[in-house]
């Protein structure tokens, strides 16, 4: 029963040492993520227009990329009578102009989507850190118990009486 639950606790010891070594740096890496989104992002100097969502507003992270591919959608199928490149015939002069539309909204929500797996990384980095905190105690309240038990009656005084 002793090797049991030694085994037990060092598995539970080991696997949290891991977990809070490895939610920090997913963390570390989601945060990284967003910054290489946000300084791409930012060195294009995008501003959204009059008629956006959010005018004025310079796009610098996934949610004002998602306003600026949303305008850009709306100026597109409007320079086309409402038609999509792939509905617009080869010969028709709006065809370029959808082209590049679509063109620049690939590569806005290509970041949308660069911006959310990171906030993604950076929630999971934390819940695997609050993981290994778990699993570093309860190995530990495995592998002595009573330490545990004397450790925290510890802490408990008699009462005072007058």
């Amino acid at each position: 029963m002793i090797r049991i639950r030694t085994a037990a606790a060092t598995v539970a010891i080991v696997a949290g040492a891991a977990f809070l070594i490895g939610g920090p740096y997913m963390a570390y890496r989601g945060f990284d993520g967003r910054s290489q989104v946000r300084a791409e992002l930012k060195a294009e100097h995008i501003v959204t227009p009059e008629d956006a969502s959010r005018p004025n507003v310079a796009v610098v992270d996934g949610p004002t990329a998602q306003v600026q591919a949303d305008i850009i959608k709306v100026h597109a199928l409007k320079a086309s009578g409402g038609k999509t490149y792939a509905q617009l015939a080869r010969t028709d002069p709006a065809r370029e102009t959808v082209f590049q539309g679509d063109m620049l909204r690939t590569a806005l929500l290509s970041s949308v989507l660069a911006w959310n797996v990171a906030n993604l990384v950076i929630g999971l980095g934390v819940l695997v850190t609050g993981l290994g905190v778990v699993a570093l105690l309860v190995g530990l309240a495995i592998r002595k118990p009573e330490q545990l038990l004397l450790t925290a009656l510890e802490g408990v005084r008699e009462p005072v009486t007058a």
